[in-house]
């Protein structure tokens, strides 16, 4: 089915579909380099249709100074939703990372930070999709509250039989921390800035890719992702040769810290984090069981990664102290060449 789409859409578009090369690293959607200079990224259903469409709308939206892939062309044929874009020159940060001296992965992180800054500028009313003004909330505690309760009770319904301990800990740690999610103030946040998705040529920046999961949300929010894949680098990883461990992107982190501090000034910043974590680890879970069922080791991930965010001493890569302070400069002490 999807080739059949596939050489629907290059007809559409006057582009030719052989030699139509696949292009690993899209998940959600299937992805194709075209005539060596297009990438067609297209998906099938509603879903698709809505991530898509409403990730083109936001792009368009961006200011100049944020290097992000800009869409040509985009339509819908049938069941599938598509979108093209010019391809653009680098290799994705996580390839190059542990190779990199500490001179040009700290040049590499300003810049993103420097685009982070115009996208979080950006004004927003409520929290929630971009695109959907009607499915946004007033209140960031009482979304991310809703949201939360609302995994963990799905959580049975997927066919995780959490013991009630784990699960009773999960109830708890909301009911206890959730006031830390106030006050918020709404932004525009990537939401996925893991290494693979800023694409890199040399010493520059050349793109900051996929923002399918971009939200209006507090500039905190932005932390969870770079957090989660400097912790668990090999839930990212889609290439078999590719073997880390969080040692290899520690760096990453707190660079971030380093060149953007404000990130880090949230009071009772670590809750929140914790929080966000928790909830995005049930939503992992739970999505993933509803498309391939329970087994793969999915229960074990659950119970260890929610363990590791319940307790006062698991690992984190962000704490207050980080904001600006002796971390930030013992790195950029660090990185002198």
């Amino acid at each position: 089915m999807p080739d059949r789409a596939l050489a629907a859409i290059c007809a559409c578009e006057g582009l030719d579909p052989a030699g139509a090369l696949p292009l690993a690293g899209g998940q959600s959607n299937s992805v194709y380099l075209l005539e060596g200079r297009h990438v067609l990224r297209m998906g099938c259903g509603e879903e698709a249709r809505r991530r898509l469409e409403g990730e083109a709308a936001l792009l368009a939206r961006l200011p100049a100074e944020v290097p992000a892939p800009r869409v040509t062309a985009a339509g819908r044929l049938d069941d599938w939703t598509y979108q093209l874009q010019p391809r653009l020159d680098g290799q994705p940060l996580h390839h190059l990372w542990p190779s990199l001296s500490p001179r040009v992965k700290d040049g590499l992180v300003a810049q993103a930070v420097a685009a982070l800054r115009a996208v979080h500028a950006l004004s927003a009313e409520g929290f929630g999709p971009p695109s959907d003004p009607a499915q946004r909330d007033a209140s960031w505690r009482e979304r991310c509250t809703r949201e939360f309760a609302a995994l963990l009770a799905q959580v049975p319904e997927v066919g995780y039989a959490l013991p009630p301990a784990m699960t009773g800990a999960l109830e708890r740690f909301l009911s206890i921390h959730a006031e830390a999610l106030e006050p918020a103030t709404p932004c525009l946040v990537h939401g996925d800035l893991w290494p693979g998705n800023l694409l890199v040529d040399g010493e520059r920046l050349a793109a900051i890719l996929d923002w399918e999961l971009a939200t209006l949300a507090p500039r905190d929010y932005e932390l969870l992702l770079i957090e989660h894949f400097c912790l668990y680098p090999n839930d990212f990883a889609e290439e078999d040769r590719e073997v880390y461990c969080a040692a290899d992107f520690a760096d990453y982190a707190a660079l971030f810290a380093a060149h953007y501090p404000e990130m880090l000034a949230a009071p009772r910043l670590r809750e929140r984090l914790d929080l966000y974590q928790l909830g995005y680890i049930l939503d992992v879970h739970v999505s993933w069981a509803r498309e391939y069922g329970v087994g793969g080791g999915g229960p074990l991930s659950l119970l260890a990664k929610g363990a590791n965010f319940l307790s006062a001493h698991g690992a984190r890569m962000f704490q207050p102290d980080l904001a600006g302070r002796s971390a930030a400069d013992w790195y950029r002490a660090y990185a002198q060449p």
